[in-house]
């Protein structure tokens, strides 16, 4: 990954994980996943962006960030009215205006802006593991300075 796609993952996962009750699986094996108690979990990766020397030249880039929480699938029903409030908790926190500008750790980027939060709710998965849950897609403008 690029520095700027790197800072803009960084700092969209930071954001999620200040969402309370989501978790970070970190290294957790996707067969371990049930008995660690890591449900629901987050997960965030790159999607889709712009690296053209005129975004660096203009002093922004925008990226597209996924961001997927997830619960067994087996588990449905017990998790289903959980999953289904972070829904607004997502929209609400990436598009508060507190929670917009954050520098990634070393001061290089800084989400200036979030233009754009997509969502699925459905079933996904986690390596082998049937999951099911939100999926996110926000798209994050950095200014590099």
């Amino acid at each position: 990954m690029t520095k700027s796609l790197n800072d803009a993952y960084a700092a969209t996962k930071r954001i999620a994980l200040t969402i309370n009750g989501l978790n970070d699986p970190g290294a957790t094996q996707p067969s371990d996943l049930q008995q660690s108690g890591t449900f629901p979990f987050v997960v965030v990766g790159p999607g889709t962006g712009n690296f053209g020397p005129s975004a660096r030249d203009q002093q922004a880039q925008e990226h597209e960030i996924t961001l997927e929480i997830h619960a067994p699938m087996r588990q449905f029903p017990k998790h289903f009215d959980e999953l289904k409030a972070y829904g607004d908790t997502v929209a609400s926190t990436f598009l508060s205006s507190t929670n917009v500008v954050l520098p990634d750790s070393d001061g290089d980027a800084t989400v200036s802006q979030i233009t754009n939060l997509s969502y699925n709710f459905g079933p996904l998965g986690y390596g082998t593991f049937e999951t099911y849950g939100w999926s996110f897609t926000i798209t994050v403008r950095l200014r590099i300075p």
